[in-house]
C-alpha cells in the first residue's frame, strides 16, 4: 500500500470512528429526549365577599364603670353585666340597620357582578383548553413522537452501515492493530502520515511516544501531588509537636515557679514563727 492509499484508508477509518462516535451521541440524546408536559387548564377563581367591619360606638370607660368600681372590686362584672351585652345589642342594631344592609346589598351585586364575568371568562377558557388546546398539543406531540420514532431509526441504521463499513475497511487492509482503532489514536495517526514523511508503521511509533509520555507526565503529576501532600501532612505534624513541646517548657518553667513560691513561702514561714 503506497503512502496516498494508507493515508486516504487511514483518514476514513477516522472519518467513520469519528461518525459512529458522533451518531451514539445523538442517539443517546433521542432516547433520553421527552416531550414538555400537557397543558395545565384554567383555573377558577371563586370570590369572597368581605362586608364592612361593624365598629360600636358604646364605650367602655363610662360613668357607670366608675360608679362600679366604686361599690365593687370586681369590674368584670361591669364588663360582663352591662359593658359587653350593650355592645352586643348595638352591633346588632348596626347590622339590621338600613343603611347597613344598602352597603352589603351594593356589595353582594358587585361581587355577583364580577364572578358572573369570572365564571363566563372560566367557561370559554375552559372550551378553548378542551377544543384547541388539548386537541392541538396532542397532535404536535404525536407528530414530535413519530419524528423521534424516525430519526432513532435513521440513526440506528446509518450506525450498523458505518460499523460495517469500518468492519470491511479493517479487513481488507489491516490498516492499524485493534488498540489504535479509537479515535484519538486515529487522529494522531492520520495528522502524523498526512504532514510528514512518515508511514503507518512510523506514525504508530510516535504515537506510542507520546501516549508514554502522557503517562509518565500523568504519574510525575500524581507524584508531586502525593509529595505535597506528605509535605503538608510533615509540616502539620512539626506545628503539632512544636506546640506539645512549647507547652511542655510551660508547664515545666510553671512547675519551678511554683516550687521555689513553695519553698519560699515555707522560709518565710519557718523565720517567722522561729523567731518568736
Amino acid at each position: 500500500m503506497t503512502k496516498t492509499e494508507q493515508t486516504n484508508t487511514i483518514k476514513k477509518a477516522l472519518e467513520l470512528t469519528e461518525f459512529i462516535s458522533e451518531t451514539r451521541n445523538k442517539l443517546n440524546d433521542y432516547r433520553s429526549a421527552t416531550y414538555p408536559g400537557r397543558p395545565m387548564p384554567p383555573s377558577h377563581q371563586t370570590l369572597t365577599v368581605a362586608y364592612p367591619e361593624i365598629k360600636s360606638s358604646v364605650k367602655f370607660w363610662s360613668p357607670i364603670l366608675w360608679l362600679t368600681l366604686c361599690f365593687t372590686p370586681f369590674p368584670f362584672i361591669y364588663y360582663f353585666c352591662m359593658y359587653k351585652p350593650k355592645k352586643e345589642q348595638d352591633i346588632e342594631n348596626i347590622r339590621n340597620s338600613e343603611e347597613y344592609r344598602r352597603k352589603c346589598a351594593e356589595i353582594d351585586a358587585d361581587v355577583k357582578r364580577r364572578q358572573r364575568i369570572i365564571d363566563e371568562e372560566f367557561e370559554r377558557a375552559t372550551k378553548e383548553y378542551n377544543e384547541i388546546t388539548i386537541p392541538t398539543y396532542e397532535k404536535e406531540k404525536a407528530k414530535w413522537e413519530a419524528d423521534l420514532r424516525q430519526k432513532i431509526a435513521d440513526a440506528q441504521s446509518a450506525i450498523e452501515r458505518a460499523e460495517k463499513e469500518l468492519e470491511e475497511l479493517y479487513a481488507a487492509t489491516r490498516i492499524a492493530p485493534l488498540q489504535y482503532r479509537n479515535i484519538s489514536a486515529l487522529r494522531y495517526i492520520y495528522d502524523t502520515v498526512s504532514t510528514s514523511d512518515y508511514d503507518i508503521n512510523g506514525a504508530i511509533e510516535l504515537y506510542d511516544k507520546y501516549r508514554q509520555r502522557r503517562l509518565d507526565e500523568e504519574r510525575l503529576y500524581e507524584q508531586q501531588v502525593a509529595n505535597g501532600l506528605a509535605d503538608e501532612q510533615n509540616e502539620l505534624l512539626n506545628r503539632q509537636n512544636d506546640i506539645a513541646n512549647r507547652a511542655r517548657r510551660e508547664a515545666n518553667v510553671a512547675n519551678i515557679v511554683g516550687a521555689v513560691q513553695h519553698h519560699n513561702t515555707n522560709k518565710m514561714l519557718k523565720n517567722h514563727f522561729g523567731k518568736k
